[in-house]
């Protein structure tokens, strides 16, 4: 039946089609916008920074470039747009070592930075559809000196390489994530030293689903890093069962290993529905917190996605204040016994998926003194987020969209972290793009777009073709 309602669709399209000889470009293509995240760090600038538009005119490129940076321009008056013709102008091109028209040249005192689009819309396609990443990346390397994040290992952490026999996803588009935001990532564990200290140039200390205790020492050095001012991101999964109760009392939390559930507040991800779809949560509900500013403010079109998340407690201590900043929705439950059903003493609420911890650096003694000098940013206060799954960030669901054209959620989420830990201007956002992203659905898109494409599609469609037959039959016997 579906093979013969394909065959008589494409007959009437045909018959439609064949009399008025037309032809319909169904091609997808749209310079990309300026993001908020991109106007950020133009408003951000204090120094003068120029985009040189290396173009000859009239050039099809070159009219899809020129209302992007103009956009941005309005934004700060640093901000200058100037367009520069490479033939006409040899001496500049010369002196910005500009070879190739199609080139945007990003100038701020005797630094450069080049991002080339081509001068040939066919081939410049591409380029343009990541035109805001690559601004945001050419921006970063210009105003910022490299600073360098570590990733714990050597404790069963989730990285961005695949280990035999680890099935878990892999974290590749985290890191990349960071690469891109002008972040050089190394790896810091027992075989770097972390048992005695963690670098002085540590701007932060990443920590992605250990499945192992920390070795002697090591616990320790992570502490005397926070007390100076240190930045931490922690994610934690219920898989994983990490041994990490210790530390993270210091910090005022408990992580509690129960999968959360929830009967309609999910997306099925799988090719077939299974009651563990429950498991993948999505929330909008977020605090007020700096570390969730973005999310928050647009909580209606970025939701974000947590797939199999445990959820954390509060417990007293001194010195640390700990605010919890993404919620589950409310009518959420702990699995407690893993069969993706609700029992009866399994209770409905609400559940806290992610927290921001900070306290005041401790007074510097003479070695608290030389360790905080050496450090590119003086912190005056300790910042980790701990966040309750890690497949949030995990190369499988990070790219997680609710709708077919939102914005993704769990990337922002990830960007507004890093903003507070870093700090905002360090560290770019999320940029638009045309590149396809995995885009998840929740079950009731899911049946409006079975039966749109399979009935009312189809139908629409005949209803054109008989119109049009019957249109043509009419005028026929009228002549």
């Amino acid at each position: 039946a579906m093979t013969a309602m394909l065959l008589c669709t494409l007959f009437l399209l045909n018959a439609i089609a064949d009399p008025k000889d037309m032809h319909v470009d169904l091609s997808y293509f749209k310079t990309t916008s300026a993001s908020a995240s991109s106007s950020e760090l133009v408003r951000g600038m204090d120094t003068d920074t120029r985009a040189l538009l290396f173009f000859a005119q009239p050039n099809e490129v070159l009219a899809e470039v020129r209302p992007y940076f103009d956009s941005l321009a309005e934004e700060s008056s640093h901000f200058e747009v100037e367009l520069v013709d490479r033939d006409l102008e040899p001496e500049l091109a010369k002196e910005h070592r500009v070879s190739r028209g199609g080139t945007v040249v990003l100038a701020r005192g005797e630094s450069r930075q080049k991002i080339y689009l081509g001068d040939e819309l066919d081939k410049a396609k591409r380029k343009l559809r990541t035109l805001d990443k690559e601004f945001q990346t050419a921006v970063l390397k210009l105003t910022l000196e490299r600073q360098t994040v570590y990733m714990i290992t050597g404790h069963g952490e989730r990285g961005a390489s695949r280990v035999e026999g680890d099935i878990r996803p892999r974290l590749s588009l985290l890191k990349r994530f960071l690469t891109s935001n002008n972040l050089t990532v190394k790896n810091l564990g027992p075989v770097e030293g972390l048992s005695q200290e963690v670098p002085d140039d540590a701007a932060l200390v990443v920590w992605t689903d250990p499945a192992a205790p920390l070795f002697p020492g090591e616990a320790e050095a992570l502490q005397r890093y926070l007390e100076d001012g240190g930045r931490m991101l922690i994610t934690l999964d219920p898989d994983s069962k990490p041994e990490l109760d210790d530390f993270l009392a210091g910090l005022g939390l408990r992580f509690v290993g129960e999968t959360l559930a929830h009967g309609k507040a999910y997306v099925p991800l799988g090719k077939s529905r299974t009651p563990a779809d429950q498991y993948n949560l999505v929330t909008n509900s977020f605090s007020s917190h700096p570390a969730v500013t973005t999310v928050s403010r647009y909580r209606q079109h970025m939701p974000v996605l947590f797939p199999r998340a445990g959820y954390l407690e509060k417990l007293p201590t001194e010195g640390r204040k700990s605010t919890f900043i993404v919620r589950s929705l409310p009518k959420t439950w702990a699995d407690t016994d893993g069969d993706a059903q609700r029992d009866d003493d399994e209770r409905l609420r609400t559940y806290q998926l992610a927290a921001a911890v900070s306290a005041r650096a401790k007074p510097p003694g003479n070695a608290g003194d030389e360790q905080k000098a050496k450090r590119p940013d003086e912190a005056e206060e300790m910042r980790v987020v701990v966040v309750a799954d890690t497949d949030a960030f995990s190369d499988d669901y990070i790219g997680f969209r609710l709708a077919r054209g939102g914005h993704p959620g769990n990337f922002q989420l990830l960007a507004d972290f890093l903003h507070w830990l870093i700090g905002e201007g360090k560290v770019g956002g999320v940029p638009e793009s045309e590149e396809d992203l995995k885009i998840a659905s929740t079950r009731d898109e899911d049946v409006i777009w079975f039966y749109g494409t399979v009935f009312a599609i189809p139908l629409i469609i005949l209803g054109i073709g008989v119109g049009t037959r019957w249109g043509r039959g009419r005028r026929r016997r009228a002549g």
